[in-house]
């Protein structure tokens, strides 16, 4: 199931890359283990010295940054992450990740609030809303709005079932 939903949106995010200057070469799967990532990415790019841009999850992205780091290529090869951590948000301020995607999780709860409620209302017009993807990198970092994307700092979630 979950290469199900690692297929879809590889289906879903090449076409908005495609109009861009690279192309995807491969695809590799692995298990989320942590090391399996690193053990995978060292891989490739011991065979692939070309590569010039890593796209994947946060564990991949954050992988990537310690493998190019141990590989002495920090700089020479682009990460970028489709999802936006905190993790991932430090490492676009500190440089050592490229880039990130996101829809933002915030707006998304709010979105599902609105919809619960039109739903319970007999009001539903549409069957799929989402917020539009935002690309976070350096140069917007400073204008990146990070209440639609992170809870408050200090904020705990409290659950209820009535």
């Amino acid at each position: 199931r979950k290469m199900q939903y690692v297929s879809a949106f590889i289906d879903g995010f090449i076409p908005k890359i495609n109009g861009h200057k690279f192309h995807l070469r491969d695809t590799i799967y692995t298990s989320d283990n942590y090391l399996e990532i690193k053990s995978a990415l060292t891989r490739y790019l011991n065979v692939n010295l070309d590569t010039s841009i890593i796209v994947g999850s946060g564990l991949v992205a954050q992988a990537a940054v310690e493998v190019l780091h141990e590989m002495s290529l920090t700089g020479d090869v682009q990460i970028i992450s489709y999802e936006l951590s905190a993790q991932i948000y430090r490492n676009i301020k500190r440089g050592k990740i490229d880039a990130a995607i996101t829809a933002p999780p915030v707006i998304q709860g709010l979105l599902a609030v609105d919809m619960a409620l039109k739903l319970q209302n007999k009001t539903l017009s549409k069957g799929h809303v989402s917020p539009a993807v935002e690309l976070v990198d350096t140069e917007n970092l400073p204008q990146f709005d990070i209440s639609r994307s992170f809870a408050p700092y200090g904020y705990r979630e409290t659950l209820e079932v009535n």
